[in-house]
């Protein structure tokens, strides 16, 4: 049979049936891919036009995803706020995984106590060093219960102060001393000045003074300050002094039972 010599008008009718077919199940192919990309990409936000996908904002695992997904001819989007454009080589092959940098190595651990040596500012020799706890026990009384050895809570404000100016003199001895006025048995008040003296080492004891550089003395009645006949004068005479010593260190005295 003889070909007709028109046979090419044919072509552009076949063009545009072919059109139509594509227009009309293209829809259906975007709507395909959009539900099998999405459901693989773990409902991350894509675009699909045609077999293209465009996945903005996607992390490594979802344009993996939608690269492996049977239909997809590329995928097109960011990655870690990177603009990602495959070529054609690209195309199925997983995203690049950009190992981070290594860590740099710590800082080694700084020994403060070597990095900043105690200060000797603040300490004082032994004739300052009384002069500060007579100053301390002019301004603030160190008080007891009556005929007890038991501190008040009064005295809290001068206990702290002779703690403080003990620990500016950190090699010096301290002997403390206990006096009361001459009421009373002169016995008893001898004991009772020396339990009262244990008192107040026992305080500085517990409060950081070294207790080998402490010990307690009692004196009872002896070298009155002011006259025992009035009231006022006895009270002066119920007291604690400290002195800076030479001793040799000694053993804090136990609390009087």
């Amino acid at each position: 049979m003889a070909r007709s010599k028109n046979w090419w008008w044919g072509l552009p009718l076949l063009a545009l049936l072919w059109l139509a077919a594509l227009w009309i199940t293209t829809p259906e192919v975007e709507q395909d891919l959009q539900t099998r990309v999405g459901s693989a990409t773990d409902s991350a936000p894509i675009v699909v036009a045609g077999r293209d996908v465009t996945l903005p904002n996607a992390t490594s695992q979802n344009r993996n995803a939608a690269d492996q997904t049977y239909g997809v001819r590329q995928v097109v989007g960011t990655l870690a706020d990177q603009s990602v454009t495959p070529t054609d080589s690209d195309i199925g092959r997983p995203p690049e995984v950009v190992p981070p940098a290594p860590a740099e190595p710590a800082a080694p651990a700084v020994d403060e106590s070597q990095a900043h040596p105690p200060s000797s500012a603040g300490v004082i020799d032994a004739k300052a060093c009384e002069q500060q706890f007579d100053a301390a026990l002019n301004q603030y009384k160190v008080l007891f219960d009556t005929a007890q050895d038991i501190l008040s809570p009064a005295s809290q404000t001068a206990l702290d102060a002779l703690v403080a100016t003990a620990k500016q003199c950190p090699d010096e001895q301290f002997e403390v001393d206990g006096y009361t006025d001459n009421t009373g048995n002169a016995a008893f008040n001898l004991g009772l000045s020396k339990r009262r003296a244990e008192a107040v080492v026992s305080y500085l004891a517990k409060h950081g003074v070294t207790a080998q550089h402490l010990k307690a003395a009692g004196f009872g009645e002896a070298d009155p300050v002011a006259s025992n006949d009035t009231p006022e004068g006895q009270a002066q005479n119920r007291r604690i002094e400290i002195k800076v010593t030479d001793d040799h260190p000694v053993t804090a005295p136990t609390d009087a039972k």
